[in-house]
């Protein structure tokens, strides 16, 4: 700032004025850029991140209980099936037990 300058802001705009002290005029302006405008965009940008992760662990939570029992079913034809080898090979020794080995 120069000695014969001061800074104003201006109340309409928002910008900021140099004015020179002795005459009263305006020798430079700048303008305020828009908080609202940049901001909203970053905004937008987060809500819509939420929406999208939100609908993500939406699917995620609702196809959770078709994956378990899935695996479920899975898990008791493989029971099953190992029952059906044990009666087939009558093999019904039971296995070492590490604890044993010692």
């Amino acid at each position: 700032m120069s000695e014969e300058t001061i800074y104003v802001d201006c109340p309409l705009c928002g910008g900021r004025l140099e004015v020179a002290k002795n005459s009263g005029k305006v020798v430079g302006h700048w303008v305020r850029p828009d908080a609202k405008a940049a901001g909203g965009d970053i905004v937008r940008d987060a809500l819509r991140k939420q929406a999208e992760e939100k609908l993500r662990l939406e699917q995620y939570f609702n196809s959770a209980p078709d994956k378990l029992s899935k695996k479920s079913e899975e898990l008791d034809k493989l029971f099953e099936a190992e029952k059906k080898r044990i009666h087939k090979e009558k093999d019904y020794e039971r296995p070492e037990n590490p604890f044993d080995l010692d």
